[in-house]
């Protein structure tokens, strides 16, 4: 008797559900211009908290039934939707079932800002211009000069 009331605390009780993630049009965010932005409701151990993002939605982009009709809005939001799955899944259990609302969504977001981060290979793209150029002068100036700007940089 004594393992079936360890194996029932164990399993059910203390079990905590998993983190989800929802994009949601909240009503009170309306703008008087007729747009609003999405929210990514974040949803652990029964507390909400709401992530922005930069997906701007449309009186005229929402059907009857509130549900978007205009398929670029869709595939914005289902893109976000993707690379936010597995940031979340990457996620230990044991270190989630530790963690507040607030460091799960502080996590979420310092990865995408990770993601989000542009890098400019300027010598490379260089190149690439320098391919391009038709003529032997100009092709050899490039080059001249990226070669110049490498040794000076190291």
């Amino acid at each position: 008797m004594f393992v079936l009331y360890l194996f029932y605390k164990c399993f059910t009780k203390s079990a905590k559900m998993p983190v989800t993630l929802k994009p949601v049009l909240l009503d009170h965010q309306w703008k008087a211009d007729g747009t609003c932005l999405y929210r990514i409701r974040v949803t652990h151990q029964r507390k909400m908290r709401y992530i922005k993002t930069n997906v701007i939605v449309a009186k005229s982009d929402l059907a009857r039934d509130g549900s978007v009709k205009t398929q670029s809005v869709k595939d914005n939001i289902e893109d976000l939707m993707r690379k936010l799955r597995p940031v979340v899944n990457c996620i230990d259990h044991f270190e989630l079932e530790a963690m507040s609302i607030d460091s799960v969504v502080a996590k979420i977001e310092s990865e995408l800002e990770k993601e989000e981060e542009f890098v400019l290979d300027f010598v490379e793209y260089g190149r690439k211009v320098a391919l391009r150029k038709t003529e032997g002068g100009a092709r050899d100036g490039y080059n001249v000069a990226l070669n110049a700007l490498v040794r000076f940089f190291g």
